[in-house]
């Protein structure tokens, strides 16, 4: 048995519209905003056709074409606006993260970093290591498939915009010393703004269908086709990220839940 789609077709525009506003006052710089808005609007923006989530979790991010490249790895998180495409299974979610660490380790040749200092630039010229950081706006339009309520898997693409400035750490010898030391440099003239790319998720939520309190588990695997590096004369550097997070629906009121509980379990029952 299936819980038949909401007919108000009012109140899903309202909803959206509201959800575009929250998505755009969450663009502010003020990170912690965009949580705020989802606390005091969530519930109230909510039906069976379109929610808010919070998305907390991890960045494993590499360096696609860095000679030597590993990972490095980061906090991230953002959030969600799901939209049914009708009453059929297929999902439409707009995603707005103001924090998604990237960068990534190398060991191979770096830029030419003209410091103006000739000590420097030949103290850069024995590096053995090198680390490039910064922090992204990321902005993921995914559709997705739900064959049943516990899963989903989608893809799409999404644009992303570097906020602060990158840095990279130099892991260098300085002779006749033996011991590494670590130079940071303010690499931001050297590397793109702005990224974009295609992104592959699958989720799996334990106690299936959305709701208030029932996290969504996934892993998205996102390809940047953008070189990063700015007239970059060798193989393209690009962006390579493994995302693992938690999503956290607000879909139902607490008043609500009594009630969901129980057609979902008289549901179950009929379906037997």
């Amino acid at each position: 048995m299936r819980t038949p789609a909401p007919a108000n077709c009012r109140s899903w525009t309202i909803g959206a519209f509201l959800g575009l506003l929250f998505l755009l006052a969450g663009a502010a710089p003020a990170n912690a905003q965009t949580m705020l808005l989802v606390l005091l609007i969530g519930d109230k923006v909510a039906t069976d056709n379109l929610y808010l989530s919070m998305k907390l979790g991890t960045n494993r991010t590499t360096l696609s074409g860095a000679e030597g490249a590993s990972a490095m790895w980061g906090f991230n998180y953002g959030v969600q606006l799901d939209a049914r495409l009708g009453s059929t299974k297929w999902w439409l979610i707009f995603e707005l993260a103001p924090f998604s660490p990237k960068g990534g380790y190398s060991t191979g040749p770096v830029p030419a970093y003209a410091l103006g200092n000739p000590a420097l630039n030949d103290l850069l010229s024995r590096t053995t290591k090198t680390k490039l950081e910064f922090n992204s706006l990321d902005l993921p339009v995914l559709l997705f498939f739900r064959p049943v309520n516990k899963f989903r898997i989608g893809a799409g693409p999404y644009v992303s915009y570097r906020l602060n400035t990158a840095t990279t750490s130099f892991y260098t010898t300085a002779p006749p010393l033996s011991d590494e030391i670590v130079v940071n440099v303010n690499s931001s003239p050297y590397y793109q703004r702005w990224d974009y790319g295609v992104a592959f998720e699958a989720g799996y939520s334990p106690w299936g269908a959305a709701r208030r309190g029932r996290p969504l588990f996934s892993v998205r695997y996102m390809i940047g086709f953008a070189d990063l590096l700015i007239d970059n004369p060798g193989s393209a550097i690009s962006n390579r990220v493994v995302q693992l997070t938690a999503s956290f629906p607000f879909v139902k009121r607490p008043d609500q839940d009594k009630i969901l509980d129980e057609y979902e379990k008289a549901a179950g029952q009929a379906d037997q």
